[in-house]
């Protein structure tokens, strides 16, 4: 019992990108309003449970929040991807430099599980099972004989 009051003393800083901050303007909104409503669950779950907790919204050209974090451990809940992983990288840097522990992925595995196409290739190197995939790169390529519809379809990012 005596850990669990001292845990409960623990700041709890939950970073998420802002909705509107970032430079996907055609579905980025929505994804991010997304990970804000997350944030905020997140957040309301751990205040019920006793924990103090520092909603740090960030965007692509205000990242300033994060530098400013001292205490407690970072919930990272940033989502960028694709074209804004510039940014991820940047606000994963501010991360780390805060030394505070944080949730998730360093860098590299962040880039990587954004890379659905290197992930897979990563996963078949190191004789990971993981289901058959295609890359199309055209409208032109057949798709394979072996697989089994349904199938899913996923972006590279």
């Amino acid at each position: 019992m005596r850990n669990e009051k001292i845990m409960k003393k623990v700041l709890v800083n939950i970073v998420f990108n802002k909705p509107g901050e970032s430079e996907s303007r055609c579905f980025g909104v929505e994804a991010d309003q997304g990970t804000e409503d997350g944030a905020v669950e997140v957040a309301d779950a751990l205040v019920k449970d006793g924990y103090g907790v520092n909603l740090v919204g960030v965007g692509v050209n205000n990242m300033s929040g994060i530098s400013q974090l001292r205490s407690g451990v970072i919930f990272n809940l940033i989502e960028w991807t694709a074209r804004e992983n510039i940014y991820l990288v940047r606000a994963m840097k501010l991360i780390e430099g805060t030394g505070l522990p944080y949730t998730g992925s360093d860098i590299k595995g962040m880039l990587l599980s954004n890379d659905k196409i290197a992930m897979k290739k990563r996963f078949v190197d190191l004789k990971i099972p993981t289901p058959k995939y295609q890359v199309f790169t055209d409208g032109k390529t057949e798709i394979r004989k072996d697989f089994i519809f349904p199938v899913i379809v996923k972006p590279t990012y």
